[in-house]
């Protein structure tokens, strides 16, 4: 008798009844190898689409349904989470949208060195800094939000989805902000009101559907977005004071400073 391929059980048609293997898989060619990984995201079986659909019309339902433990028609958050992640770092970093966001103007050769480098690191981390906000959150909401009862853990789960959404609403947003590229406020008001809105939607729907609970919702993410901006700021500085004191970033120069007849010797 034919046995298993993968863990050698005696096969009783196609798929072996130990280990679930398919043993009439076809040889491996790039056509195969491209329908299976777009397949492992975008099929009914994955839950990418399920999921991803009711982030958007229910998310009290399937955050719910996952803590309490039905988990097997979701996608897994994180996975989700880092693919959006990915996406919309490359989209930000390849069409320069730090500067689209950015309001303030460099007034001295210091300051336009440590926007430069802030800049820099921002681009480079970019997939990590668009979902460093999410631990501020679970644990400001798990000092907030009481009316369920979630652990940390379970605020980290709620925030990972919602968030995950959040970096979606980001993408579709892009032909926006790049053709408003040049307006400033226009940018920021792209960057900041839809996530705050869908934020505040999903905390409603997932703790308690009240007027009160959306402003816990939004002091909540307020308080957890200043916190996470003073972190990311001390942290870069500490990096470009440490870079500074060892010669890895151009100090100005200040022989452009000078004017008349003055010349530095």
């Amino acid at each position: 008798m034919e046995k298993c391929q993968n863990c050698g059980v005696d096969l009783n048609g196609r798929y072996c009844s130990a280990c679930g293997e398919d043993n009439q898989t076809p040889r491996l060619i790039l056509k195969t190898m491209a329908s299976e990984f777009f397949s492992s995201f975008f099929s009914y079986d994955s839950g990418f689409n399920t999921t991803v659909r009711m982030l958007l019309v229910a998310p009290g339902t399937l955050i719910r349904n996952y803590i309490s433990g039905i988990r097997s028609p979701y996608y897994h958050p994180v996975r989700l989470l880092l693919i959006f992640a990915t996406i919309n770092a490359i989209i930000f970093v390849k069409f320069n949208l730090m500067e689209a966001v950015a309001i303030r103007t460099a007034d001295t050769p210091e300051e336009e060195i440590a926007m430069q480098y802030m800049t820099g690191l921002m681009n480079k981390y970019m997939n990590v800094l668009s979902v460093g906000v999410i631990p501020f959150l679970a644990i400001v909401s798990r000092v907030f939000i009481r009316e369920r009862k979630y652990n940390l853990a379970e605020h980290l789960l709620v925030y990972s989805y919602l968030y995950a959404f959040v970096l979606i609403i980001g993408i579709l947003l892009t032909p926006l902000q790049i053709y408003f590229f040049d307006n400033k406020v226009v940018n920021t008001t792209l960057s900041l009101i839809p996530p705050t809105v869908y934020l505040i939607y999903g905390q409603v729907k997932v703790f308690e559907n009240s007027i009160a609970m959306a402003v816990k919702g939004l002091v909540t993410y307020i308080v957890a977005l200043a916190i996470f901006m003073v972190v990311m700021v001390l942290a870069v500085f500490g990096k470009l004071a440490y870079d500074l004191k060892n010669d890895l970033v151009p100090r100005p120069d200040r022989t452009q400073m000078l004017h008349g007849y003055w010349e530095l010797q």
